[in-house]
């Protein structure tokens, strides 16, 4: 399901069509596209279009598949159209160790069982 909002707040929630375009070569999604089906002709957005393209991206020296660019496209009224492109960088990678010392249960029913 696909959500579209109109210009009043309205929000209908519809089918959608689009395509996966995959690298032939590396098996990995390189564009995503999805186009809203069923708008009625009385709502005021009369078509919406996503599309998300992917790419390899070093972060910590190593290779990630992400997304790095998207663009919405609304069709609003008879003359007018909305287009939103993001771009999306600066990946980071976030991580943590995490170790657990003199581990005691509080509860008596939590220890193990003793063999």
């Amino acid at each position: 399901m696909f959500g579209v909002v109109g210009t009043n707040g309205l929000e209908l929630i519809v089918g959608f069509h689009g395509q996966v375009f995959i690298d032939s070569a590396t098996r990995s999604v390189r564009r995503i596209t999805l186009e809203a089906d069923g708008l009625p002709e009385s709502f005021s957005t009369h078509s919406s279009r996503m599309t998300v393209d992917y790419d390899y991206v070093a972060i910590n020296n190593h290779d990630y598949l992400v997304p790095v660019s998207a663009q919405m496209r609304l069709a609003i009224g008879k003359h007018q159209v909305v287009l939103n492109t993001m771009e999306f960088r600066n990946y980071r990678r976030f991580g943590s160790n995490m170790r657990i010392l003199g581990y005691e249960p509080v509860d008596e029913q939590l220890k193990p069982a003793k063999p």
